[in-house]
């Protein structure tokens, strides 16, 4: 769930392809989360510790150390159970540029085609896999080197949560 280097190859493909991306951020809210088969923890509230603003400020920051034009990205948040809604943050019109890493990801292609939704991927196989939010989540708990597997940008944006507020956001992890 923190913005890693995965997650910039991800948005630095996304902007060689498309002149705008919309940068879906799911589960951005606690009712928005709900439990499914295909990944046992993204519901959880240890896998999401960072609320939808401080997750926006982690990708807009690595953007803007990127040099990437924040005028091409929009940031959204992304309700991907609650389909209802996907029209207040996405146009329909929109390609749906997803890589495919896992079951979950398999099963959002098929929930966003069944929306009515064009769906572009890219399959990846596990090995291709840099890092995940969850391992990203331990190493920070745990005091390991965490600030490699993340971009300029999130690492300040951490930085900046961990020492604020009585380390609510380590209490968390």
């Amino acid at each position: 769930q923190p913005f890693h280097i995965g997650h910039l190859q991800y948005l630095e493909e996304a902007l060689s392809i498309y002149e705008n991306v919309f940068v879906g951020i799911t589960n951005p809210d606690p009712a928005s989360r709900q439990e499914v088969d295909e990944d046992d923890h993204r519901h959880n509230s240890e896998a999401n510790i960072f609320k939808f603003h401080e997750r926006m400020e982690m990708i807009k920051e690595s953007a803007i150390k990127q040099n990437y034009d924040l005028n091409r990205i929009n940031i959204v948040p992304f309700p991907i159970h609650h389909q209802n809604l996907w029209n207040h943050y996405v146009p329909q019109r929109a390609i749906c540029f997803i890589r495919v890493f896992d079951k979950w990801d398999e099963k959002k292609v098929e929930i966003l085609e069944q929306a009515g939704y064009v769906v572009k991927t890219r399959m990846m196989g596990f090995q291709d896999r840099v890092t995940s939010g969850t391992v990203i989540r331990q190493l920070i708990k745990t005091h390991g080197d965490w600030q490699e597997l993340v971009p300029v940008g999130t690492r300040n944006t951490i930085m900046t949560y961990l020492s604020e507020g009585n380390g609510e956001h380590a209490k968390k992890m």
